[in-house]
């Protein structure tokens, strides 16, 4: 590339002048880079060949290249053609960049004996953002629509203004604070941020319109992951040593949390102390659920304690004995409205210490009448002492 220059006395042709403006029209569009400013177009050759168009590239310096004829395609392939900053090319089978100043030109399709087509929309070309040419494509799917704007990266159609199809990596994501929420879009969400008493808060828009607070005050909203309304709580759940503040007796369903919500599902021990209750072999006695023993009966009526407002799952019964001269086993069973219950422990002759039953357990229905039932072991005259006898209830 050359310039026709003036000196005193001398007249540019207008053959020379078009020259020089088209120079300087190719200097104008040098963006960073290497790229094509002008010309290299390809055109199908005489068999396996194909013509690269007179043309100029930017590739750290200018670079003028002649019309050229490149012979030798391989059949039945597609081969990609690279202009390097000494005028010469390089043919590649793939996208990947040879190595050395480079800039691609387009690819050829061959097939056994010809060429059967060329692709020079791939070539990077520099353009002027001024330009009326909307769109500006490189290698490998990058799109970039100058007045759009729009950028693709994976894809050559990009429907936002950043469209990554892929994998999208950032060492840091910033999301500044909106005045109001994006629009909703069918099968898509949107993270975004807002102003909430003077801190930046993320939020969360499903397609339907729904906002989520996600955090409050620098830490995870509690409707992020605590359900109070609407939702099954399962599982264990740690309090941390937090107390539940703001309670109240409420009725409607937009409270956050009522009293008798709490008050329905809750664990409790209920224990009855014997005071020591030595009980004679082959003799069966009632002692109420809580409570000290008093008389002891075998009239079940009198120790049946009602469980009102709620249903009840009784567990983990657990006797202690202190003193066991029996010769057979010995049973403590709960019992409900006259019945056995399948919650029993069983305490062998002759041994002392604590005995629990962990597996089993029984459901009773609010309003139930419950107590225990104390069996020592039949025939014989040894004497069972027992100091205490407990349950564990969820109810609710």
């Amino acid at each position: 590339m050359g310039y026709f220059r003036l000196v005193d006395g001398a007249v540019l042709s207008a053959t020379q002048q078009n020259r020089n403006w088209s120079d300087f029209e190719a200097l104008s569009r040098v963006s960073q880079g290497h790229v094509v400013l002008s010309g290299l177009g390809l055109s199908a050759g005489q068999g396996l060949s194909v013509v690269v168009a007179e043309g100029t590239a930017s590739l750290d310096k200018l670079v003028q290249v002649e019309e050229t004829e490149i012979v030798g395609l391989p059949p039945a392939s597609i081969t990609y053609i690279w202009l390097r900053d000494d005028g010469s090319f390089t043919l590649t089978p793939t996208l990947t960049p040879p190595m050395g100043v480079h800039t691609l030109i387009g690819s050829a399709t061959t097939g056994t004996e010809s060429v059967i087509g060329v692709d020079t929309s791939i070539a990077w070309r520099g353009q002027r953002v001024e330009d009326s040419i909307r769109q500006v494509t490189g290698p490998n799917s990058l799109v970039v629509m100058l007045n759009a704007p729009k950028v693709g990266i994976g894809t050559d159609s990009p429907s936002d203004a950043l469209h990554v199809s892929g994998v999208a990596r950032a060492d840091a994501l910033s999301l500044p604070e909106r005045t109001s929420p994006p629009t909703s879009s069918a099968n898509r969400g949107f993270l975004f941020t807002a102003d909430v008493g003077g801190r930046t808060e993320l939020f969360y828009r499903d397609d339907a319109g729904n906002d989520t607070q996600i955090t409050s005050e620098g830490e995870l909203a509690p409707g992020v992951f605590l359900l109070l309304s609407g939702g099954t709580m399962a599982g264990d759940i740690a309090m941390d040593g937090h107390r539940v503040m703001g309670l109240a007796n409420g009725v409607d369903a937009a409270d956050a949390v009522r009293v008798s919500q709490l008050l329905a599902h809750s664990i409790r021990t209920f224990i009855v102390h014997t005071g020591s209750w030595a009980q004679l072999q082959n003799t069966t006695r009632f002692l109420p659920l809580t409570g000290y023993r008093g008389p002891s009966s075998g009239n079940e009526a009198y120790a049946q304690v009602r469980l009102y407002d709620q249903s009840h799952t009784l567990r983990n019964l657990r006797v202690y004995v202190s003193g066991n001269s029996t010769l057979a086993d010995s049973t403590v069973t709960l019992r409900a409205d006259g019945s056995d219950t399948g919650l029993s422990v069983t305490i062998p002759s002759g041994q002392t210490g604590e005995f629990e039953n962990t597996s089993g357990g029984a459901v009773l229905s609010a309003g139930s009448r419950a107590c225990y039932k104390v069996f020592v072991g039949a025939g014989g005259t040894g004497i069972l002492t027992v100091e205490t006898i407990q349950v564990d209830s969820l109810s609710g």
